[in-house]
């Protein structure tokens, strides 16, 4: 029987196995991850569509102070990539220039490769003097290398890395992305699975036009943080049918170094649900939050786990609103704020 992950903070806390060496005495202790569920650690929601789940994204993800491997870890699944073309005509993250694109893939690769079920998104924003076509020649040398580490796969042929996921069609749900369901007869055996176990997904804000790899965003951007008029163009937003994905950070342009330039859950707590914002409670079922992307993640990872635990249900209530009753977005326990639904004392 499998048990939903809620990714609370006390999970995150105490689901990681210790490892002590027989020296006890002198020995340091260290932790092993936890492995993640399937389907990016909710299983229950197998059936939900790409575009209807609830993403947990960092935002410039190179510029954050954790390595990628560990947002991944973190339960990130949305990376947001600033690239540049570097002196040396290589494409590089524009953050840090040391950085190349050949490790970032290595290491999403490495990641999905080791990793069963995940799903992870990839953003990519690209410096005017990069193409995608560009982008797209890096990474097939980078997915050849690690396709030939996999068995049980054909061998690898160029403009086909068998770890990407291109929409064509109707959004594929989780379970059908990763061979995920479990209503599906289970085969016991020893058998070990072979072939490419976890999906990648490439978008950009680019128009997409001979890609091999990329698919359309999946989401209407809201208004940065910071914006004086937050409120009044969510309510815009939410007028009109669409996923809509949560900018919780200040314009770029601006003085990060200033008080208001954190991630604030209070703010996009009350955007969500007040009245004067998007009134997620009362929006039709085409109107649904799928992601949000901060700076400084880490900081914020509680709250965010906790909204993605909260949101997923609503998004998949929206989608079967034919024959499920309308679900209202459960009250957070880290943020308090008036739910508009919740009846005044007179």
């Amino acid at each position: 029987m499998v048990k939903l992950f809620t990714w609370s903070s006390s999970i995150l806390l105490s689901s990681a196995f210790l490892v002590v060496s027989a020296d006890r005495q002198t020995a340091p202790v260290s932790e092993i991850p936890p492995i993640p569920l399937a389907c990016n650690n909710f299983p229950t929601y197998y059936n939900i569509p790409l575009n209807r789940f609830f993403w947990l994204g960092a935002h410039d993800a190179t510029a954050q102070e954790r390595s990628l491997t560990d947002m991944l870890i973190d339960g990130i699944r949305l990376l947001d990539l600033k690239l540049c073309s570097s002196s040396k005509d290589t494409i590089v993250a524009c953050s840090d220039s040391a950085l190349s694109l050949q490790d970032i893939s290595d290491e999403i690769f490495n990641y999905a490769r080791e990793q069963e079920e995940q799903i992870i998104v990839l953003n990519i924003n690209l410096s005017e003097d990069l193409s995608l076509s560009q982008f797209e020649e890096t990474w097939d040398q980078v997915c050849k290398l690690h396709t030939e580490r996999l068995e049980g796969v054909d061998d690898f042929v160029k403009g086909q890395c068998p770890f990407i996921y291109k929409k064509d069609g109707a959004w594929e749900t989780l379970g059908e992305l990763v061979n995920v369901d479990p209503e599906m007869p289970q085969w016991e055996g020893d058998g070990e699975l072979v072939g490419v176990r976890s999906r990648i997904i490439l978008t950009t804000p680019r128009k997409l036009s001979n890609t091999a790899y990329f698919s359309p965003k999946f989401w209407r951007p809201s208004p940065k943080q910071d914006a004086s008029d937050l409120n009044d163009q969510i309510y815009k937003l939410c007028k009109t049918p669409g996923a809509i994905g949560i900018e919780g950070y200040v314009d770029p342009s601006k003085d990060k170094r200033a008080s208001n330039s954190t991630f604030d859950a209070t703010l996009w707590e009350n955007t969500i649900i007040s009245r004067k914002g998007c009134d997620i409670d009362n929006t039709g079922a085409g109107v649904y939050f799928n992601m949000i992307q901060v700076d400084d993640y880490y900081s914020h990872l509680e709250y965010l786990h906790e909204l993605q635990t909260r949101m997923i249900p609503v998004n998949f209530a929206k989608l079967k609103q034919g024959s499920l009753k309308k679900r209202k977005i459960e009250p957070s326990k880290l943020v308090k704020v008036h739910h508009p639904h919740d009846r005044d004392e007179l």
